[in-house]
């Protein structure tokens, strides 16, 4: 399998995709019902999402995991 050939992989679901199961590190995601925001659809237009119910555990929304791992990644430096 092409995963046992990697070093390392991080995979970011939302839904328990079976590339999960592969995963050295999971990033939790939020799914479009659990967050506040818009998306831009295919077609180019700016929709507005309002959250149904909080994500569950330690769930983020996508941008959220990006901020954190930039900030984990800035740091590395500093050990």
């Amino acid at each position: 399998e092409l995963a046992d050939k990697l070093e390392l992989l991080v995979v970011a679901d939302s839904d328990g995709h079976a590339t999960a199961s592969l995963a050295d590190v999971v990033l939790p995601l939020a799914t479009f019902a659990e967050m506040d925001g818009t998306f831009t659809n295919r077609k180019g237009r700016v929709q507005r999402i309002r959250e149904a119910f909080p994500p569950p555990g330690a769930a983020v929304t996508g941008w959220k995991a990006l901020v954190d791992i930039g900030a984990q990644v800035a740091h590395w430096g500093d050990y």
